[in-house]
């Protein structure tokens, strides 16, 4: 069905949604917790910077995800569920910074727990 104002249907949104979050890959840290795209770091740092990039595109993937059944959307939470294990490992040196060491962490969290709902 085309959505009435776009022309699009749900697979051209779904193919929008992969182009967008496999961009992001290459900035990604290697057990996926953080995505820092590259310029200049913002004004929290590049740890706040990389939380950020995990959870704002996490809320995008939730979103590709939701009521599919693929394999794209199985390799998807899969990717995003090792960055969310690395990010909370307080063992991890690249781990999540937390609400309590810097506020932005606050915003992120709700972010984040907005897209698994």
């Amino acid at each position: 069905m085309l959505a009435p104002h776009t022309g699009l249907d749900r697979a051209d949104w779904l193919a929008t949604a992969d182009r967008l979050l496999t961009a992001l890959r290459p900035w990604a840290s290697a057990d996926h917790a953080t995505i820092t795209p590259p310029g200049e770091p913002g004004g929290y740092g590049t740890r706040v910077d990389g939380l950020e990039g995990f959870a704002r595109s996490f809320m995008g993937a939730a979103f590709r995800i939701a009521g599919t059944d693929d394999a794209a959307s199985a390799e998807l939470a899969a990717w995003y569920a090792e960055g969310i294990v690395a990010g909370v490992d307080p063992r991890n040196p690249g781990r999540w910074v937390r609400p309590g060491e810097h506020d932005q962490a606050k915003v992120e969290a709700a972010a984040s727990r907005s897209g698994c709902t």
